[in-house]
């Protein structure tokens, strides 16, 4: 979430000024900085991020399944 807020002048405008101290904060406290900042692009961002992951999960686990193209549709 750093990396990506410190691509936004608004967000670090917000932090710290001392990175160290940057990285004592709480997660959640970041999150709410980097969303009441920039908004919609971070909650993009997050939604990618969470997507990628369940993608992943459903991959390594075997999770995906497979159906025909006429029951798909259905769905």
């Amino acid at each position: 979430m750093l990396k990506f807020g410190a691509n936004f002048l608004a967000v670090m405008e917000s932090l710290p000024i001392v990175e160290k101290e940057i990285y004592n904060l709480h997660r959640q406290y970041i999150a709410n900085v980097v969303y009441t900042r920039i908004g919609e692009p971070f909650q993009k961002w997050v939604d990618d991020r969470v997507c990628e992951r369940h993608r992943k999960v459903a991959d390594d686990r075997n999770l995906n399944i497979e159906l025909d193209p006429e029951i798909a549709e259905i769905f």
